[in-house]
């Protein structure tokens, strides 16, 4: 991911990715503007599937101002103390504001727009039914086989958040086809 939507961010020092998670970030990276990547990371215990999903969601989010990102697992109470714990670790604290009785954060950095926010919801999956109505640009569903395969195909479904129009207008400058 490039920073391509606001170049002139300061870009962060998010931590270092293995080979493994490079691999992985490179396919997000090189993925065609409003293309879908559906992408599995396994691994064992300590192999970083957490840290990847929740630096790649941050990256996203700050690459992609105005969007909308889902990060789930199967039992909220398990995300809370995994891959939620582990993105507020890495973001600054002075580029989110959150609300703990919702469970989402909004990110901004300075040099934004004012009122454009990128928003992450965290979200247990257990009750995906309820989110069928709900539109996201970025999913990352931590520890994915724990999830229903219905739950997956159906967030499948939600992947059609738009960028705003100045941002999506800005991408298509900087990436053409």
């Amino acid at each position: 991911l490039s920073n391509v939507a606001m170049p002139d961010q300061e870009v962060l020092d998010l931590g270092i990715f293995t080979p493994r998670q490079r691999d992985v970030h490179r396919i997000v990276r090189d993925a065609l503007p409003e293309s879908l990547s559906i992408i599995g990371f396994g691994g064992a215990i300590g192999g970083g599937k957490t840290f990847l999903i929740a630096k790649l969601a941050i990256q996203f989010a700050l690459d992609y101002p105005g969007s909308r990102l889902l990060l789930g697992r199967e039992q909220f109470n398990n995300l809370k103390t995994t891959t939620m714990e582990e993105f507020y670790r890495i973001l600054p604290p002075s580029l989110y504001t959150k609300n703990d009785t919702d469970h989402w954060c909004k990110i901004r950095t300075p040099n934004w727009p004012k009122g454009l926010v990128s928003t992450v919801f965290f979200r247990g999956l257990e009750n995906w039914k309820s989110l069928g109505s709900e539109e996201y640009n970025f999913v990352g569903i931590d520890e994915g086989s724990e999830v229903d395969r219905e739950a997956v195909l159906m967030l499948l479904t939600r992947m059609r958040h738009r960028l705003p129009s100045f941002i999506q207008e800005r991408l298509e400058s900087q990436c053409p086809e």
